[in-house]
Parts: C-alpha cells; structure tokens; sequence
C-alpha cells in the first residue's frame, strides 16, 4: 500500500497503511515510548543493561524486575536485579508470573469492577517502571488508560488519570483518578484511608486532561496514551528534521507511522484537540509535539 505523506510545519509527516511487518511486535504502549526515545539513548539506559558484553548486562535483565502491588493497593517495586550480571544475581528466586496482580480487597469490591482493579494495578505498575527510567517529569507527564466496558456510559468513555500534585514514584491504584472526557472526575468511593499520599477528591491537570481526553475520545482504537518530556526525545522535537532512519530502532519507528504536531504552548486549550487529533490521524500511534515532547498511543 502507498504511504500518505502530508506536510505540516515544514515537517513530513508520515501517516502510515496500517499494514506492520509480522517481525515487529508491539507488546505494550512503553515499548513504542522506548522507540520513540531510543535513536539516541533508551536501549544503553542503566535500567535496561548495557549491550555491552564486557559489563555483564544483558537487554533481558529488565525482565527481572519485580512489580508487587500489596494489599492496601499501594505499589512496590524491587529493582535491586535491574542490570545486574550473572555472577551478582548468583541464584535468585524466580520472579513472579508476569502481569499477574493480588484480589481485590474486599473493602473495594463496591468501588469497582474487577477489570477496573486490574487496569489500575496495571496503569500504576506503568508509572512506576517509567520511573525508573526517568520518564517523567517530577509530578508531570501522563499515562492514562481507557476503562473497559465505559465507552457506552452518558459521560464515557471514562480513563484512569494520575492525581496532580503526585510523583510517578508514589502512584498507586488507588490514587489514581476516573475522570470523564470533560475533565470531571468520577467518585468510586474509595475509603479515604487508601488515599494518603494526596487526601481528598483529587485534582486533575488540565494539559493532561485536554491533551488525552482529546485521543481518548476520537481514536476508539487507542486504550493507553503516553505523554512525556523525556530529554533525549524532546530534544528530537525540538529540530527540524524529526526523527532520522539512523537506526534499526528508528526505521521501526517511522515504518510503524509517525506523526509531527506544531507548538501551540502547553496544551491548555480545547480548540487545540481538532488539530492536535488530525496530525495523529487515524492509524499513527507516535506524535511528535514539536518543542514540546512525545505522545504515544496504543491499544494497550
């Protein structure tokens, strides 16, 4: 299928078939963030191991991280095997299965369905990794993520939000916000004593609610979005010429679609979602937001 190029702020933005080689698999909504980043520095981060064989690290080392999320919904992470080589690790334990989360606490069993624990334990898990490697900018940037089973609601479909005014590193399942497309939030009546970090309804930030809420709401394809201001990434925003095939990472990443969206300032105007949804467009799941930093769209 032929490529549709569309040009916009002197950029080419590459609006891709839809058609992806059956080599390229796209597991989770972090691994395009870490393509998107990766032309200069996410695969040799700390957090993943240097490729090098002479510090004894491997890329697969990141696999031996261990996510927990305890019993009061909070969530713990033990990165002490990230990158460690084979002789430090000796014999570990084996870590627990992937993506496998407790039972909900009975206390919360009428504040929400079970799907909606498992995407929020999820979500606060995506917060928590991203931390670790600095994605993330004290308490700003988002991930958000679309609840199943809310897009037929009067006011849906609903997404999980971080509360404003909380670090990536203190996200937790509970903390975290049901807001509305128009920015409301929803009251799950979650017992006052599970949210300590930052008591009280919550607040959600208005960038990140227009910015999202705008996806959300127009790519019924998209589940989870994320917005950061990584460095690396931002700093590619900031030229001419984009992202560059200078790498097999790249050449992913463009092959995969890539889309460029002129600075506008921080995102706080609802008449910026139309254009801002338009230079997506309908298939793309990168943008970039020019002098500003990446988005990432994705199913899951």
């Amino acid at each position: 299928e032929k490529e549709r190029v569309v040009r916009r702020s002197g950029r080419t933005n590459l609006a891709g078939s839809g058609h992806v080689s059956t080599m390229i698999r796209w597991p989770r909504f972090l691994g395009l963030g870490l393509l998107a980043t990766s032309t200069v520095r996410a695969f040799s981060s700390p957090a993943f191991g240097s490729r090098s064989s002479s510090e004894g690290r491997t890329a697969a080392s990141i696999l031996q991280v261990q996510v927990q999320v305890t019993d009061i919904g909070s969530l713990q992470i033990d990165a002490s095997s990230v990158g460690q080589s084979s002789e430090e690790a000796a014999t570990p334990p084996p870590p627990p299965p992937l993506n496998t989360y407790p039972e909900m606490p009975e206390d919360l069993v009428h504040c929400m369905s079970a799907s909606e624990w498992r995407q929020r334990c999820e979500l606060a898990a995506s917060y928590r990794i991203a931390y670790l490697h600095d994605w993330h900018e004290n308490i700003f940037n988002h991930i958000t993520t679309k609840l199943e089973g809310t897009s037929d609601e009067k006011d849906g479909p609903h997404f999980l939000l971080n509360d404003f005014g909380i670090g990536f590193d203190e996200i937790t399942a509970c903390n975290l916000l049901k807001v509305t497309l128009d920015g409301c939030v929803v009251d799950c009546n979650i017992p006052p004593e599970r949210r300590t970090v930052n008591p009280g309804e919550g607040r959600v930030f208005k960038p990140g609610y227009v910015l999202h809420s705008a996806i959300h709401g127009s790519r019924h394809d998209v589940n989870t979005i994320w917005h950061g201001h990584d460095l690396d990434a931002t700093a590619v925003s900031q030229t001419k010429f984009g992202i560059l095939p200078l790498s097999q990472e790249a050449t992913f990443t463009i092959a995969k679609g890539i889309s460029y969206h002129p600075f506008e300032g921080s995102v706080n105007s609802l008449d910026e979602q139309s254009r801002l949804v338009a230079n997506l467009g309908p298939t793309n799941q990168i943008l970039m937001l020019e002098d500003h930093g990446p988005i990432v769209a994705c199913k899951s």
